[in-house]
């Protein structure tokens, strides 16, 4: 049974190098590259994508926890936007 290790909140989306890259804050627990994770809407709608890459102050970070705030490369590619929930599951 999958539960979640994990909750951040969507704050600002970023166009790098043709990439579409989630600034987020992390609420609850923590998100680490590799998760599978589920992006959630406010109408209720999710999408289920994995996170590639984790970033923070430009260098590449293998986790971030409750408090801090990454940047998120996902793959698939999803149309997020601000103010979406991602929550990570382990």
């Amino acid at each position: 049974e999958l539960k979640i290790t994990g909750r951040a909140k969507i704050v600002a989306s970023f166009d790098i190098e043709g990439k579409k890259i989630a600034g987020v804050m992390v609420t609850h627990g923590k998100l680490k590259n590799g998760d599978n994770i589920v992006v959630k809407r406010a109408d209720g709608s999710s999408m289920e994508t994995k996170i590639v890459s984790l970033k923070r102050f430009k260098k590449n970070i293998e986790s971030v926890s409750n408090g801090q705030d990454c940047g998120l490369g996902i793959d698939p590619a999803l149309d997020f936007k601000e103010g979406d929930i991602i929550e990570s599951l382990g």
